[in-house]
């Protein structure tokens, strides 16, 4: 083991100097060349943290995902993969901006990983520095008891989200339900619902009663993919699918591996129907059901769907300035000021500093990139803040060494997964909140019910 640990540590090591040093310039076919590092950096990636860090499994979803989404289209180019891709950003950019846009993700990506093994292992000594509930109160009892307060909290504003969004796609189309005008806390607190289950889910001590309940709980979730709003459904179910793997199926892990290739293969391809269909108004089971077919590769055809992140990286390195500016990172901070209702809108152009993409000409229906906005705080060194992406990633790892963790590591896992296609403004919104509200349900509410 420890041979093996040493190779993947020399073998990651060896890859990353390659692309730190590497120039698109000097390259006959830079595209191909970048797209073989990235397969490279990606296997040898996951070999290292396999390796050397422990409870490994978020941290390995997380870059399978940023890949899919960052640099699946590298792939299919490269390859000459004949599949619709949204955006085609490596036709409609130069040849040297899509170069420097892709060895700007892997440059990120060196950073993230490399800060996933300082969050997993380097600090594995450390210990939560701040509790809103005393360890020792914090039982499986407990959880489920703030996991379905906070499920029933956040039920009616998702319930309310879905309708909306349902009602302007029959109506409008699909991209008529991106105008809902829904208030962000509103979409704050319908986050509730997913994270309380998963709350719930930590803390259910009866596998056949959380089976039946995660059933019900998937379902749902396809009722909201009905609208065509997909990623947040899809970043629910995959963290639910983590909690109850590792809660109750860490001994069949042979058997997990082919039934969850099989399920993965299915879910690609009701995935990518819904993209077809969504343009012309509701999703019908029906319909789903009777389209579906084993014939056709679905993993390329959702690297098409999916891997347009580079889109936004590719309009960064464009539009904004690649020299690190000290008055424009430090305007991160102003993005705290969407923690409080109403506060933001008192600042001057405060929608293009949370929406970074604003700056874009071209942004409708764009969505965001962690790796895009990194570059519009920091230029083209601002691969080097992917390391606290990484860090906090780790961290959500280090903490599955015990199932009580939950409480801190489930806000992790809903901010840091909807952050690779999201806005850092989003994610710090409700993790705060978050833990405001999990301390006045056990501070008030549950000690009030007790006296």
């Amino acid at each position: 083991m420890k041979i093996l640990r040493f190779i993947s540590v020399i073998l990651f090591v060896i890859i990353n100097m390659i692309i730190l040093v590497y120039s698109p310039n000097n390259s006959v076919d830079p595209l191909f060349t970048l797209n073989m590092l990235s397969l490279c950096q990606l296997i040898c990636g996951i070999l290292f943290l396999i390796m050397n860090c422990s409870y490994a499994n978020f941290a390995i979803l997380f870059v399978l995902l940023s890949f899919l989404f960052h640099q699946s289209h590298l792939f299919l180019t490269a390859f000459s993969v004949d599949v619709p891709q949204l955006f085609n950003t490596y036709q409609l950019f130069s040849p040297d901006i899509t170069s420097q846009a892709s060895l700007f993700v892997l440059q990120a990506n060196i950073f993230l990983y490399t800060g996933i093994w300082l969050g997993c292992s380097l600090l594995r000594r450390f210990r939560l520095s701040f509790s809103i509930i005393s360890p020792s109160l914090i039982t499986t009892q407990k959880l489920n008891q703030l996991g379905g307060k906070l499920f029933l909290l956040g039920l009616p504003f998702n319930i309310y989200m879905l309708l909306k969004v349902v009602m302007l796609a029959k109506t409008g189309g699909y991209l008529a339900s991106f105008e809902h005008n829904i208030n962000g806390f509103v979409l704050t607190f319908a986050s509730f619902m997913p994270m309380g289950f998963c709350l719930w889910l930590s803390g259910c001590e009866n596998k056949k009663k959380a089976s039946l309940a995660t059933l019900y709980f998937v379902f749902y979730q396809l009722l909201i993919m009905q609208s065509g709003h997909r990623y947040d459904a899809i970043v629910a179910l995959l963290i639910v699918g983590l909690i109850y793997y590792e809660r109750y199926l860490t001994s069949l892990k042979g058997l997990y591996i082919v039934l969850g290739g099989f399920f993965s293969y299915i879910g690609l391809g009701v995935l990518n129907i819904i993209s077809n269909m969504r343009s012309q108004g509701l999703i019908s089971l029906d319909i789903l059901a009777r389209t579906f077919s084993f014939k056709e590769n679905y993993l390329f055809v959702t690297m098409g769907e999916f891997g347009a992140a580079i889109y936004n990286v590719a309009q960064a390195v464009t539009y904004l300035p690649a020299e690190f500016n000290l008055s424009q990172f430090s305007k991160i901070f102003l993005t705290f000021t969407h923690l409080i209702p109403g506060l933001s809108k008192f600042i001057p152009n405060i929608d293009s500093i949370l929406y970074y993409v604003n700056n874009f000409p071209n942004h409708s229906a764009m969505g965001g990139s962690y790796i895009g906005e990194i570059y519009f705080w920091a230029g083209e060194y601002g691969y080097l803040l992917s390391i606290v992406v990484g860090i906090l990633v780790g961290y959500a790892c280090k903490l599955n060494n015990n199932k009580n963790n939950a409480l801190y590591q489930i806000p992790l896992y809903f901010f840091l997964l909807p952050l690779i296609r999201g806005y850092w403004f989003a994610g710090i919104r409700l993790f705060v909140w978050y833990y405001i509200v999990i301390w006045i349900m056990h501070h008030v509410v549950l000690k009030k019910k007790i006296s």
